[in-house]
């Protein structure tokens, strides 16, 4: 995955004094800059978590076939033991229940084996990064945020990446995909009740 040679970290959030214009700027038109910082918080975490979820599936393939050997083999000491578990369960006489307690634990080991199973739960992304999702409902707050102290479309989408830029994900978070999260969103969407 060529695109997680960089992976977001907490080191690319702009150190204190880069943020100083940006919050002036958010107290000017009335908005509280933690508001702000705790959107960018959560966004950043969520990219983190993104960014993870990608690089353990591009590791898939790895598990996938050390999964396949591991159930490979147990299928074959569980096919080989067939013979010595029927004998234990006829014989009950001197086995006692030994025989019964043997299958169910072998049915138990198949059962975590197939819980291991990478196959077992499908990812719902594409193996790119489909427009990055984490971004999309931190992009609708601040745009959320914004227009309701009166910001126009324009002046929303430069606050967003602004605020975004400062926060460390320029790199991923363009005005052009703010523009485009911006489009997609039903009109009332972007409603919020006016600040006290």
């Amino acid at each position: 995955m060529k695109r997680l040679k960089e992976i977001y970290d907490w080191k690319r959030w702009a150190a204190e004094p880069e943020w100083a214009a940006a919050q002036t700027q958010w107290e000017q038109i009335g908005i509280n800059p933690t508001e702000i910082l705790d959107t960018l918080r959560r966004a950043s975490l969520h990219r983190i978590m993104y960014e993870d979820f990608l690089a353990v599936q591009a590791e898939r393939g790895e598990y996938r076939d050390m999964f396949r050997y591991k159930a490979r083999r147990t299928t074959r000491i569980i096919s080989q033991g067939q013979p010595l578990i029927h004998l234990m369960k006829v014989r009950s006489d001197i086995f006692g229940g030994l025989g019964d307690l043997v299958e169910a634990r072998l049915d138990e080991l198949q059962a975590d084996i197939a819980g291991d199973n990478p196959d077992a739960t499908k990812s719902t992304f594409a193996r790119r990064r489909p427009g990055d999702p984490w971004m999309r409902s931190f992009v609708l707050d601040l745009a959320r945020v914004f227009r309701a102290h009166d910001q126009s479309q324009n002046r929303t989408m430069a606050l967003i990446h602004e605020a975004f830029t400062l926060a460390g994900h320029g790199d991923r978070v363009t005005r052009d995909k703010i523009r485009h999260v911006l489009r997609q969103a039903p009109r009332d969407t972007l409603e919020k009740p006016h600040h006290k």
